[in-house]
């Protein structure tokens, strides 16, 4: 699904659920792997759980290679993806050294990973350590370089590695719809809503967030479809409509995410807007929601019984009553997770890339 490109394996505590399956049948199944299992990759391991009973990976890798060739991907372009895609895997197992208001630098036991990721993504030599460890910024007409701290230095490569991962994801959506594209004529469709799973845990982050929205969406489109077209359905052909048909209506809810009224502006809005701030901070973010949303029937009052169950102010956290369940967010990282947009450093170095997959993804994304 699309929502998870937001976030990477391990953000949450969702301990024992494994995700991103198709990384693990890569591992399992793919050669280019070189003996490796999924224990020598740190972003498939940090929820605990790696092998799902009944589920055999390498069976799956085969499957889906079979399947991919269905839709027109010939085994020479999936060896190109599976390389884009351990790339970003190697990517994930770089560390940095230095304690927290250090500078940040990798860590020397992950120079290797660093030069595979870099052969994989066709950048040898393009000095992708730059992109981990430093952030080129425009400061009026001058261009300044700004060392970034170890934690910075974490939020920076895993924003490369989900937009890794974003642009893999499109680029196949691309591909696919462009094998079902036909010119006969038809009459009939068929359309597949693909509803999102909600998440609640003990710690819920910028993920949830994006995740319970799209749920919240899709409740919102489901509740039309059924109630309220098929009541005007129900008009135009003259049938009685039932009285006292009241359809559940979250509008509310949405609200608090991408409101833009002028007197209320949701959540990813706020974000965006505190990004560009001189003195931006999860805190100062946290502050505007509750300025924005606390009038809200479904935002969670200040005195929530959620936040101080988790011990929390609210200066670090808030609450949303989903249709689904109450969920306190917290806001820590809610900044950096929402800057997903590669550096245009980082963008000129993968246009030199020589990777024959990653060419055809920038190509489709100019074309």
């Amino acid at each position: 699904p699309t929502m998870k490109h937001t976030r990477t394996e391990g953000d949450t505590d969702a301990h024992d659920e494994r995700s991103y399956h198709v990384l693990h049948y890569l591992v399992a199944g793919s050669p280019q792997t070189q003996g490796k299992g999924v224990e020598a990759f740190r972003m498939l391991t940090q929820s605990g759980t790696t092998t799902i009973p009944g589920v055999d990976d390498r069976a799956e890798f085969q499957k889906l290679q079979v399947a991919l060739g269905w839709f027109g991907i010939e085994s020479s372009v999936q060896d190109g993806l599976w390389e884009v895609l351990l790339g970003a895997l190697h990517l994930g197992n770089v560390t940095f050294s230095g304690k927290d208001d250090d500078d940040a630098r990798v860590a020397d036991e992950c120079a290797k990973d660093l030069a595979e990721c870099e052969r994989l993504l066709g950048m040898t030599g393009l000095r992708l350590e730059h992109e981990l460890v430093e952030k080129d910024i425009a400061a009026g007409a001058e261009q300044m370089t700004l060392k970034l701290k170890p934690v910075q230095a974490m939020h920076a490569r895993d924003a490369l590695v989900k937009q890794l991962y974003a642009r893999v994801f499109d680029h196949l959506v691309h591909c696919i719809n462009s094998a079902l594209t036909t010119s006969v004529a038809y009459d009939a469709t068929i359309g597949l809503l693909d509803v999102f799973g909600f998440e609640t845990f003990k710690r819920n982050s910028f993920e949830q967030l994006c995740i319970n929205y799209a749920n919240e969406r899709l409740h919102s489109f489901f509740m039309d479809q059924v109630f309220t077209d098929e009541i005007a359905l129900y008009q135009r052909e003259g049938l009685p409509v039932p009285e006292n048909v009241n359809p559940p209506n979250n509008a509310e809810v949405c609200a608090i995410f991408d409101s833009a009224s002028k007197t209320h502006v949701g959540a990813f809005q706020l974000l965006d807007s505190q990004s560009r701030q001189a003195k931006a901070s999860d805190t100062a973010f946290c502050r505007e929601m509750y300025a924005n949303h606390e009038g809200n029937a479904y935002f969670g009052k200040a005195d929530s019984h959620l936040l101080a169950s988790n011990k929390l102010t609210t200066e670090e956290a808030f609450v949303v009553h989903h249709f689904a369940a109450d969920v306190c967010y917290v806001a820590t990282g809610f900044l950096d997770k929402n800057d997903s947009k590669l550096s245009d450093s980082f963008e000129k170095k993968l246009r030199q890339s020589k990777q024959p997959f990653i060419k055809a993804v920038i190509w489709s994304e100019t074309h």
